[in-house]
């Protein structure tokens, strides 16, 4: 499943109702909230108004982007083609969590054991300077 920054991860797309996921990933094995999890790795959290928000997973679905794939990759390499779409990762908490919030991801790990997606926004007043 390709990643496009800000827009989607194959067939989902941020915005999308729940239904719209189920299509894709099939029905969820629990949902605590607004945060839905699959068998398949998955786990989709959604907005107040039930639309999609948030998309991590951990287990090596295959998701890339610009044809990386991100799950199981050496940091250096997923940080090498961050500045090579003229993005800047982060670490802001120094926590080896790293956030790209120009491409709307985040991962930990090295390698790579965990990747989130998010659109536009999502991380808005939450940023601390160190």
């Amino acid at each position: 499943m390709e990643f496009v920054p800000h827009k989607s991860v194959g067939e989902i797309e941020f915005g999308q109702r729940p239904e719209e996921v189920h299509r894709v990933l099939g029905q969820p094995t629990r949902r605590v909230g607004e945060t839905e999890q699959y068998a398949s790795g998955w786990m989709v959290d959604y907005d107040a108004e039930g639309r999609v928000d948030f998309l991590q997973t951990w287990l090596r679905p295959l998701v890339t982007l610009d044809g990386l794939p991100l799950i199981a990759t050496p940091a250096a390499d997923v940080v090498a083609l961050v500045r090579a779409l003229d993005a800047e990762p982060r670490d802001i908490d120094g926590d080896g969590r790293v956030y790209v919030h120009g491409l709307g991801f985040g991962f930990m790990g090295d390698p790579v054991e965990s990747v989130w997606m998010y659109p536009p926004g999502h991380y808005d007043g939450f940023e601390r300077t160190n």
